[in-house]
């Protein structure tokens, strides 16, 4: 499989799906879009919606390794600021959990609504945030809690490249 961030080939084993931005970005009027600025990390819609990119982590117990779904949460205003800052790790300080809602929907290969889905946000050094479903109904919560297998990440990722992984 062809990487859509490097343009590298990468076997299927080594892909993890992601978003490149939340996805009201891209239904946005062009009135909203001027009042909009994007980065690799994060993103303003019409100067008022807030959104940090970051992962939602989960363990493959036959393998001993994490599997990951990047994706896009929206904050408020407050936990945006803040964000920008954690990113440079001279300022960094440990921090709780801040809350969000999922910004993309990814019902392609994970069953159920994550758009608007609740989430945990916690804040790491090095990486970007960990998103935890927390109190949403989403099949996916439990799956992050307990893990997943190989065959499920490799279904996660058939579905969302559309090839046999």
């Amino acid at each position: 499989m062809i990487c859509a961030q490097c343009g590298k080939a990468h076997p299927p084993s080594e892909m993890e799906p992601t978003f490149k931005r939340p996805d009201d970005f891209f239904y946005s009027t062009m009135a909203v879009y001027r009042k909009s600025w994007a980065s690799e990390n994060f993103c303003v819609l019409n100067r008022r919606r807030y959104f940090i990119r970051g992962v939602l982590p989960t363990r493959i117990i036959d393998e001993d390794r994490e599997f990951c779904i990047g994706a896009w949460a929206e904050v408020d205003r407050d936990t945006f600021h803040w964000a920008r800052h954690v990113f440079r790790p001279r300022d960094f300080m440990r921090s709780g959990l801040v809350w969000g809602r999922i910004a993309n929907d990814m019902r392609r290969y994970l069953p159920g609504q994550s758009l608007g889905a609740r989430v945990a946000i916690r804040f790491n050094r090095h990486e970007r945030p960990s998103f935890f479903l927390r109190l949403s109904g989403h099949p996916f919560e439990r799956e992050q809690r307990a893990g997943i297998t190989s065959h499920r990440r490799a279904e996660i990722v058939e579905l969302a490249f559309g090839k046999k992984a």
